[in-house]
Formats: structure tokens, C-alpha cells, sequence
């Protein structure tokens, strides 16, 4: 899972054309010419690319409990690079309550693109966790099981 968008015009122009569906508190700071189509597009990749995974998982998971019940648990493994352990936080909480997080950037865009029926979830998941590993390393330097976002944010 390691999203890679081209520092392009094209891409520029979707940094553009989405941050008018940002949530209302976001300032997403990024600069054209100095990789900012990509680092943007990346940050946009990344949370279509938890709910690509979760959707996968959820079919497969579906089929499996029908033959045998047990834990539904999704596991997400990365360097911390390409997405980060925040941006996993914002999908789960949405994914386990139905709600976004007054800070997820994205939260906005998710919600209208529910609403165009483009994003449906089983929600047949009841856990998440995340291990993070170095390219070259062979043991985690941080395991968190389960993910959820801070509690002292409410969800909108």
C-alpha cells in the first residue's frame, strides 16, 4: 500500500479542484512546484487505499465467518512514510462509528462521496491494527492494537 502520485499539473489541479470538499477546519499547506501535487496526492491516496483494503477484506471476510466465526481483525503494516498512523486513526474511527473526526482532513470528501454511493462498507470488521516496520528491519518498531484516534476529539 504505498501510494505514489506524480508531482504533475494534472495533479495539481485535483489538490485544487478537492480542497474545496476539505473539512471545514483543514488548512492543508502545500506548495506547487515543490512536490506538492504529490505529497497531497499521496495524503488523498492513502485513505482510498484503507477503504480499497477494508472493502477487499470485508468480501473475504464475509465468506470466512459464514463457514467459521472468529476474530475480524484487519491488519495494516507500513514504514510510517507513505501514510501514517493518524490517517489510519481517521479511517478506523469512521469505519467503527459511521461518523468523521472534526480533524480529518478528508472527512468531507469521504462523506459526499458516500452520499454519491461511490464508497459502501460492510462494516464486518470489528478491529484494527497497525505494525510499523523499517524497509531493511525485520522486527516492528511499534505495534498498536486497536487503532482508534484520540478520545478527546468528538466525531462530527
Amino acid at each position: 500500500m504505498n501510494p505514489q502520485t506524480a508531482d504533475s499539473e494534472e495533479n495539481w489541479q485535483k489538490h485544487l479542484d478537492r480542497r474545496q470538499r476539505h473539512t471545514e477546519s483543514t488548512d492543508y499547506v502545500v506548495a506547487q512546484g515543490r512536490l506538492g501535487a504529490q505529497i497531497y496526492g499521496n495524503s488523498f491516496s492513502a485513505g482510498d487505499r484503507f477503504h480499497s483494503y477494508a472493502r477487499q477484506f470485508e468480501t473475504r471476510l464475509a465468506e470466512a465467518t459464514a463457514v467459521r466465526p472468529g476474530c475480524r481483525i484487519l491488519v495494516f503494516c507500513g514504514t510510517g512514510w507513505a501514510w501514517s498512523l493518524d490517517q489510519l486513526e481517521d479511517f478506523v474511527d469512521f469505519y467503527l462509528t459511521g461518523k468523521h473526526r472534526l480533524d480529518d482532513p478528508f472527512g468531507r470528501m469521504e462523506a459526499h462521496s458516500l452520499e454519491a454511493g461511490r464508497i459502501e462498507l460492510l462494516r464486518n470488521i470489528s478491529a484494527f491494527a497497525f505494525v510499523k516496520r523499517g524497509m531493511d528491519e525485520t522486527t516492528p518498531s511499534q505495534c498498536v492494537m486497536p487503532v482508534r484516534g484520540p478520545r478527546f476529539l468528538a466525531l462530527a
